[in-house]
């Protein structure tokens, strides 16, 4: 527990540069708005790090980037590429809604909208692990009074969880 604690206190804090890879994605089902709403967390160096890398691109700039439009639908194609869910066994076309930084972190934002019932959830994800070898991703899952949390790895990169 506590080897968990002291890294996510130094990510969340962002007062000291990372000696560790992680990002920390939320996913909320809304049920009256019919939607799966995620937030991924994740550093500003690693994702510079790797959308230059990714891309080819090595004058990506995720602070200031050149053109705005043009960086959001870099990311967007990186995030949809790298993060996906299949709702209740059937494949879905998530919407990448743009990002914002904070401090240290960029906060990127998907949705995926009418999803009238969640049964359950089947999750990729990938992000930065084409980068980092010991990168952690920390997915957090909310659908009414039910929190699930789970870790994906570089061998461990799927989650499936039923809510029945």
């Amino acid at each position: 527990m506590v080897n968990y604690i002291i890294p996510l206190f130094f990510y969340l804090s962002g007062a000291l540069a990372h000696a560790f890879h992680i990002s920390v994605c939320e996913i909320e089902y809304d049920e009256e708005r019919k939607s799966l709403e995620i937030t991924h967390r994740v550093f500003l160096d690693d994702l510079e790090t790797t959308l230059k890398s990714w891309s080819g691109d090595q004058s990506i700039d995720v602070i200031n980037p050149k053109v705005e439009s043009d960086f959001q639908k870099i990311l967007g194609k990186y995030m949809l590429e790298k993060f996906s869910v299949n709702v209740n066994g059937k494949e879905t076309n998530l919407s990448f809604l743009g990002s914002e930084p904070d401090g240290d972190v960029m906060y990127c934002y998907i949705e995926l909208t009418g999803v009238k019932k969640l049964n359950s959830l089947y999750i990729v994800n990938q992000i930065f692990m084409d980068k980092f070898d010991d990168q952690m991703n920390m997915v957090h899952i909310y659908k009414g009074e039910k929190t699930t949390s789970t870790k994906f790895s570089k061998n461990n990169t799927d989650f499936t969880i039923d809510f029945e």
